[in-house]
């Protein structure tokens, strides 16, 4: 019996991993100075420590700056979302201001939309700077690592949906997994978007209004936007079965070519 082998080519590969003539150095210089900048604003100005300190104030500061500049105020918000995102800084706190200056339909919205862009640039990253180390020196020995790889190519949506699922994950860290793992770049973003909808209608709500959360209406809420992207899933992953690699009992061992002709010898 014959195996056919399901194993990615070199090519397709290398087409999937490539990365623009950017100098690694450079990107991660860049993430550093990224970094460097956002741990300042929070740390050592005084609207970083309103922020931090003083939510009412901060609320007062993010409602006027959005009145001000009604067009700005996104492209703002999402820049610097984008940013904290990548440079893997926790982004809820921005979530909590984009309900201070949007509402919670704009906030709930703008904030899906910096966490689409920030996780799909920070996967892009990741693939420019470990994947293709990664997959060389890592993947190749490791027959079970290239399986599951396989998997992910293939349900990457499911697994970016259920890994949004889980509140306590790290969002920074996931997208530059997600990025090494090579998940396409359509499912990081839809999966993101989608996923994310329960987390950030939690968090946005509670810059709105705090109270609401404590509502049965909000807690069921809650309850059937869990439901309605689980059960798909689990719907979808239980029709799709595993694939195993190719045991050894698939494999017909032939007898040497010189038996072969003795055992015909013999039978004349």
């Amino acid at each position: 019996m014959q195996t056919v082998s399901t194993e990615p080519s070199i090519a397709d590969r290398e087409k999937r991993l490539s990365r623009p003539p950017v100098p690694r150095s450079l990107l991660l210089l860049l993430l550093l100075a990224l970094l460097t900048v956002c741990v300042w604003f929070l740390f050592a100005t005084e609207r970083g420590r309103t922020i931090r300190e003083d939510p009412r104030q901060a609320k007062q500061d993010v409602t006027a700056l959005v009145q001000r500049h009604p067009i700005a105020a996104p492209a703002i918000f999402l820049s610097v979302y984008a940013i904290t995102t990548l440079v893997c800084l926790p982004v809820w706190w921005l979530q909590v201001l984009s309900g201070f200056g949007f509402g919670l339909v704009g906030g709930i919205f703008w904030s899906l939309i910096g966490s689409t862009i920030g996780a799909t640039a920070a996967s892009l990253s990741a693939r420019w700077l470990a994947a293709d180390w990664f997959h060389q020196h890592v993947e190749a020995r490791m027959h079970r690592l290239r399986a599951i790889d396989r998997k992910l190519d293939r349900n990457g949506l499911l697994v970016v949906i259920v890994v949004r699922l889980i509140h306590g994950m790290p969002f920074g860290l996931s997208n530059y997994a997600f990025g090494i793992i090579g998940i396409p770049l359509t499912d990081i973003a839809a999966g993101t978007f989608l996923g994310s909808i329960p987390a950030q209608t939690l968090i946005v709500t509670l810059g709105v209004d705090h109270r609401r959360v404590m509502t049965w209406q909000f807690i069921t809420l809650q309850a059937l936007m869990h439901l309605a992207l689980l059960i798909p899933i689990i719907l979808l992953y239980r029709r799709r079965p595993i694939e195993e690699p190719a045991s050894t009992t698939d494999v017909v061992v032939l007898p040497p070519q010189s038996q072969v002709s003795s055992d015909r010898t013999n039978d004349k």
